[in-house]
């Protein structure tokens, strides 16, 4: 991952950056799937640290710890039911 992409899931700091912010159903209508978004999603373990799905399968070997993690909140301007 990284890098600029036009593929990845972006994020807030790329706000900062000027990049285009999308939310997953825009992301799927520009980019037709969400294998990228889903590989760039983040969300938090019990450390309070930010980690991907393949992280969490590899650390727990599984991904029920995956599916009752807590996600971040949207970037400022997007809301979270689009």
């Amino acid at each position: 991952m990284g890098g600029d992409s036009p593929h990845r899931a972006l994020t807030a700091s790329d706000a900062v950056s000027g990049q285009v912010l999308y939310t997953q159903v825009q992301f799927v209508a520009a980019y037709g799937g969400t294998a990228e978004w889903e590989a760039a999603e983040r969300r938090y373990d019990t450390d309070g640290g930010l980690y991907t799905k393949n992280e969490f399968i590899e650390f727990y070997g599984g991904s029920t710890e995956w599916e009752a993690a807590a996600t971040p909140p949207p970037p400022p301007g997007i809301s979270s039911d689009c």
